[in-house]
């Protein structure tokens, strides 16, 4: 026995040792299986009919979710279906239940248009490496991805464009857009001092809770971008320093000193007649003396311009000086503390230049007295017209320029940076100009009412004066019936306006699916105000001259809460739509895109939200607790948005469709 040990004793460890090694970890692999076969067999929900998404599938979707966040689309980035798995799922099977979801080739197809976006930034094998890295996927499932995603715009642009409509409504439709009225126009701004003494203003103090409420309604948003213009947060302001060079005194410097030489004229002339405007004929060459004042006056300028262009070369040479050896980063520099030593000397900078450029006297230095926005920077004197080319095919002007600071936490190309010279900015009468940004104020919300106590204020008496307005439009309409607009023009210190040709919709953009309703000078924005002014006209008699007549039908008053205005109207022309008109616009399909879009659009984000998309294919999670969750939320949604922010998200999800399917 001992010798048959010893014989195979080889033999008997391997075999015992195998057995050991499978026992010892026998349980980890069951466990791991047990562990695999949870997150890829398991049930995550039930679609459709009783069909089942397996968990495995879950992992394929939160894998297409990371190459949505790189691909970044609008539509479906406004939906939050880039966040939720279950939203993208139903999306995208809604997608391809309609057949609208291609192949890979579809895929590539929108990766090669992705690449080209990039302006060479990116290719499309790069980017669909990119894919496959962030998601695990391969090659055909990154593509396939990409697919759906092309698909989900299809079927979004499909239901705002496949609404169909009869011959009557497209004529009614058509009429109304193309119906135009011209009138003569009072418009009556509650927000002028004019109208104080004219709707019996009350000048008694206002309660602190009504200043209060209403600067508590705006605190939170910049002026002219709340309801009715109001704003209280206080905007990015910067205090500023600058330095001019006057172009007038360098001419008058260059005129001061040895002038032109005669004989470098003469030269200049004879080299090349036709550049100071002779013209040349047979048998007879130009005289320079009949010349003489215009050649002065050509070399004059073109020495004033080489002057000026040396000039703005040793200013920037000037600035860039103290930056050398500086850190740089994330694009800004790293300044030193003792930076406000080293960096230029505008006054001393502006007294060198007398000597390099045998100037009459210095450049002139200015600094602003506080802080200010960027109105208030274009208001300067010249400082606010000069403009620059060196940050794109677009001019970008100063305020532009000081407000790109990454003090204020822009992300543009603009270099700009507290403390740091522009470079030279020129105005339309060549000007130089050389600025910084000493002091940077960011936007923030006031820290109390007393901090723009005046501007609430004025707002609150500028409500309380249009109410009164809007209650006195009785009395107004019976004194322009009787003694006509004039009279209540000159009530109000304000002129009539003659405004032609009034409509919703211009003629000549309408064929293409534009409406651009007219712009009334004076307000802001006019397109209530032309809307209801049309809505009034339609109720006229066509059929008969606008001066025949009631003055009662042909006078009116509309009111734009807007702009706190009340406009009277007295109508002169009524003018409908021809039957060429409506041939030519029958024939187009801009007036379908008009009325699709308007119809369509209110009901985009319900349609394709993710209760609306959990209804329409019976999708219910497998685990009680996450279904329960999910018809809370459904239940919660039902209520109206409070804030009216829907509107405002209808508006953007109009917009990001026409990129949904790029």
């Amino acid at each position: 026995m001992f010798k048959f040990l010893r014989q195979y004793q080889g033999w008997i460890l391997a075999v015992f040792g195998t057995i050991l090694l499978i026992s010892f970890l026998l349980p980890q692999a069951i466990q791991g299986l047990s562990q695999y076969a949870a997150q890829t067999g398991g049930d995550w929900a039930k679609v459709g009919d009783g069909e089942t998404v397996t968990t495995g599938r879950l992992q394929e979707i939160q894998g297409e979710l990371r190459i949505l966040e790189l691909a970044s689309n609008a539509f479906i980035n406004l939906l939050g279906a880039d966040k939720d798995p279950a939203y993208w799922y139903l999306l995208s099977r809604e997608a391809e239940q309609a057949g609208l979801v291609g192949g890979p080739g579809s895929g590539e197809q929108m990766a090669e248009s992705m690449a080209l976006q990039s302006n060479g930034a990116l290719t499309a094998t790069t980017l669909i490496a990119r894919f496959q890295g962030t998601s695990g996927f391969n090659t055909q499932q990154a593509l396939q991805t990409l697919a759906k995603v092309q698909g989900v715009g299809r079927l979004t642009q499909q239901f705002q464009t496949a609404a169909r409509f009869s011959d009557v409504r497209l004529r009614n439709t058509a009429a109304k857009l193309a119906l135009a009225v011209d009138a003569d126009l009072v418009i009556i701004d509650a927000r002028e001092n004019g109208t104080e003494d004219s709707v019996d203003d009350d000048r008694s103090p206002i309660e602190d809770a009504t200043l209060q409420a209403q600067f508590d309604a705006y605190k939170d948003q910049l002026p002219g971008t709340g309801e009715d213009g109001f704003g209280y947060k206080l905007e990015d302001q910067a205090r500023l320093e600058w330095l001019v060079v006057d172009r007038e005194q360098v001419k008058e410097a260059i005129a001061a000193g040895a002038g032109l030489d005669p004989i470098e004229m003469r030269k200049a002339f004879l080299k090349d007649p036709t550049r100071f405007g002779a013209i040349k004929l047979e048998g007879a060459e130009p005289e320079f003396s009949d010349y003489r004042e215009t050649v002065q006056q050509v070399m004059a300028d073109e020495a004033l311009d080489e002057r000026m262009q040396a000039i703005t070369k040793f200013l920037n040479d000037q600035i860039q000086l103290p930056r050398r050896g500086l850190v740089r980063e994330d694009g800004e520099f790293v300044l030193p503390e003792d930076w406000d030593d080293q960096r230029a000397d505008y006054q001393a900078l502006a007294g060198s230049m007398v000597e390099e450029f045998e100037l009459q006297q210095a450049p002139v230095v200015s600094g602003s007295e506080g802080t200010l926005t960027a109105a208030q920077i274009d208001e300067v004197e010249g400082l606010g017209k000069s403009r620059s080319s060196k940050f794109g095919t677009r001019a970008t002007t100063a305020s532009e320029y000081v407000m790109s600071a990454a003090e204020f936490g822009r992300e543009d190309i603009i270099p700009a940076q507290v403390g740091i010279s522009s470079p030279v900015f020129t105005d339309l009468d060549g000007n130089l100009y050389l600025f910084r940004a000493t002091e940077a104020l960011p936007e923030r919300v006031p820290g109390g009412l007393d901090e723009v106590r005046e501007r609430v204020e004025t707002d609150v008496r500028n409500i309380q004066r249009f109410k009164r307005l809007v209650e006195s439009l009785p009395e107004l309409k019976k004194e322009a019936e009787q003694s006509g607009l004039q009279a209540v023009a000159d009530r109000f210190g304000v002129d009539i306006d003659f405004q032609a040709s009034i409509a919703e919709a211009n003629p000549q953009f309408l064929r293409f699916g534009v409406k651009s309703p007219t712009r009334i000078s004076g307000l802001d924005s006019s397109t209530s105000v032309v809307q209801q002014i049309v809505e009034r006209a339609e109720q006229l008699d066509y059929t008969v001259p606008s001066g025949d007549l009631p003055a009662s039908d042909r006078i009116f008053f509309v009111t734009d809460e807007d702009n706190l205005v009340v406009v009277g109207v007295q109508v002169a022309a009524i003018k409908p739509m021809t039957q060429e008109s409506w041939r030519e616009l029958a024939s187009s399909q801009g007036l379908f895109g008009i009325m699709a879009t308007e119809e369509t659009a209110g009901d985009l984000l319900e349609t394709f939200s993710l209760k609306a998309l959990r209804k329409r294919h019976n999708f219910r999670y497998v685990d009680r607790e996450t279904q329960a969750t999910a018809e809370a939320e459904d239940m919660a949604s039902e209520d109206p948005a409070p804030d009216g922010s829907g509107d405002d998200q209808t508006a953007d999800a109009t917009a990001s469709t026409e990129q949904a399917s790029s």
